[in-house]
């Protein structure tokens, strides 16, 4: 991983320090978390499920995503789709596509820092 990336992980508010120690410093392998991340098909059937209005398969995309996001400490992205899966849990779905979009621009947030030169 470069230090750019690092660095822009890190000013972007995401704690590279706590997610690297729990990689055991390997920076490889946590940059191809990053990229599969950015990759996960669990993104796009969460909003097939928010769009459908599937509770129970929202939450369940919800919750794998918030597993992997806090396993990588990509705060930023961590308070949106925690913002998404609260509700769910409670049995509601109101509001969640306008969540949805802005984990999404996260995600591309994420796409640019991963793949920045």
């Amino acid at each position: 991983m470069t230090n750019t990336i690092k660095y822009n992980l890190l000013n972007w508010g995401c704690d590279v320090e706590t997610a690297l120690n729990r990689f055991l410093n390997d920076e490889t392998l946590y940059l191809e978390c990053l990229k599969m991340l950015i990759d996960d098909e669990t993104f796009k059937k969460l909003g097939e499920s928010i769009r459908n209005n599937d509770i129970s398969l929202a939450f369940d995309c919800s919750h794998t995503l918030k597993g992997v996001i806090s396993n990588l400490e990509i705060t930023p992205m961590l308070k949106i789709v925690i913002e998404i899966l609260e509700p769910l849990r409670r049995g509601e779905s109101q509001g969640l596509s306008n969540k949805y979009d802005l984990l999404i621009d996260s995600r591309d947030i994420l796409k640019r820092i991963v793949y920045s030169k």
